[in-house]
């Protein structure tokens, strides 16, 4: 007869394996999971759920806030906490430890962004280095896309060309690869229109005359031979923001363009269109579109200036 598995055998990558088999989760969100759960059981010398006792847990949270950060942590809480919840539906537990040992306050830090006229600069740099950015082209139209659009990096590297309508000039954006489960339509920015209708057609001049419906739009091995694959990855694209980042000297990621064209459009004047840029970001929360509102110095002084006094 098969041994019957017990409180005490239930190891934390069994669990972790359930849990990924029940749920439909992006590839990021798994190497996440996998992540956290090897460091809880690096960091405490342990292997199985009964060992994460409340005293433990603590230890570990003291401990990550120590060498890492209140952000750390709570990115740790909140996967752990759910793959927790998962072992009380499983009957594995008979209550989550996680739910006792809560997050800590992170301080509210001021979205990084790059000043406007240092978004010129490094196009500039892209194209006055070209034997860096091979081919010039392919990088001006993924800096261009993530910028005049606020896509996240992972929506830009699951885009095809049957979600770009040049027609109705507006891209959409596949459940897939949305951090909020969700999909949905944006417009293409005239600035990126042009970069991306090139890229379509240098596409098709090397593909032929086949179907790229399907095809990657941003598919760099078709325009370099030193790189394989099919289609933009996770490591190319971060690669390429490294190496801008080194020679430019100005700290640029594909989250610190998105947080820019945000900032930008949120300080764009006294009364922001804040419903259209939380449709634009994706985020289901205004309070998070909220995040990216800095009043100016000059509109603080008028709402300042308001304020009169009679002294009678």
């Amino acid at each position: 007869m098969p041994k019957t598995v017990t409180f005490e055998d239930i190891s934390f990558d069994y669990l972790l394996h359930l849990y990924l088999e029940n749920r439909v989760l992006r590839p990021s969100s798994e190497r996440n999971y996998r992540q956290i759960t090897s460091a809880i059981q690096k960091d405490l010398r342990i292997n199985y759920l009964q060992e994460a006792t409340k005293k433990r847990i603590l230890k570990w949270r003291k401990d990550v806030l120590e060498r890492s950060s209140a952000i750390t942590w709570n990115n740790y809480h909140t996967h752990m906490r759910a793959l927790f919840n998962f072992a009380v539906e499983e009957h594995f537990l008979s209550e989550n430890i996680f739910l006792q040992v809560g997050k800590v306050q992170a301080p509210k830090l001021k979205k990084k962004i790059i000043n406007v006229e240092s978004v010129g600069l490094l196009l500039q740099t892209i194209q006055n280095h070209a034997e860096k950015f091979d081919p010039p082209f392919f990088w001006i139209a993924v800096f261009k896309t993530l910028f005049f659009t606020g896509m996240r990096q992972q929506q830009l590297l699951a885009l095809k060309w049957k979600d770009i309508d040049f027609k109705k000039h507006q891209i959409f954006l596949a459940l897939e690869s949305s951090k909020t489960h969700r999909e949905w339509v944006i417009p293409m920015s005239a600035a990126c229109y042009d970069e991306l209708w090139e890229l379509r057609q240098r596409t098709l001049d090397l593909q032929g005359p086949v179907d790229i419906t399907e095809h990657p739009v941003f598919h760099l091995q078709l325009f370099n031979a030193n790189f394989s694959g099919f289609g933009l990855t996770r490591h190319q694209i971060e690669g390429f923001f490294k190496k801008l980042t080194k020679i430019s000297g100005e700290p640029v990621s594909a989250h610190r363009l998105r947080h820019t064209m945000a900032t930008l459009i949120a300080q764009s004047g006294d009364n922001p269109d804040l419903k259209s840029l939380q449709y634009i970001l994706g985020h289901t929360d205004i309070r998070t579109t909220m995040g990216y509102i800095e009043p100016k110095k000059e509109h603080l002084t008028r709402v300042l200036d308001k304020l009169s006094l009679t002294i009678k």
